[in-house]
């Protein structure tokens, strides 16, 4: 079980370690105040993520020690954007860390090709682009092919 008054997180956690569809909530003095299912649990963790806000999703691939929220914030923030949620994991097998950024703007080309200059490894992407982007990322990809 886990105590009424801890974040819900702990929660997630403890559903996850004994793969459980509810987690029984105590007071306390250990007595049953509750349950949360794990419908509640989702929306909660869809509203935590901001799942209900409009915006663009990039994901950048990285070294742990390359990782600096600072430096992505000022790339994001110097395109007149701001970052609405940012979450990382760590790969189990190559060790590499995920960072997935939730952006203000649906409209992320210009973020994206920042982090192409800073030479960021994105590995997905989310959001409206403009179609002069579209050209310019196929014209891209065929000077990297006929570079090889």
């Amino acid at each position: 079980s886990v105590k009424a008054d801890v974040h819900f997180l702990n929660a997630v956690n403890f559903s996850n370690q004994f793969e459980t569809s509810i987690v029984p909530v105590v007071n306390i003095v250990n007595e049953l105040a509750g349950v949360i299912t794990m419908v509640d649990l989702l929306k909660t963790l869809g509203n935590f993520s901001g799942a209900n806000e409009i915006g663009g999703i990039i994901v950048l691939e990285m070294e742990r020690s390359h990782f600096a929220i600072s430096e992505i914030s000022r790339i994001v923030e110097s395109n007149d954007a701001t970052i609405l949620h940012l979450n990382t994991t760590t790969h189990p097998d190559t060790g590499l860390l995920t960072v997935t950024l939730h952006i203000n703007k649906k409209e992320i080309s210009a973020i994206i090709a920042a982090f192409e200059r800073y030479e960021y490894d994105i590995i997905f992407n989310f959001g409206d682009e403009k179609f002069e982007n579209n050209i310019d990322t196929n014209y891209r990809h065929l000077m990297n092919y006929l570079d090889i």
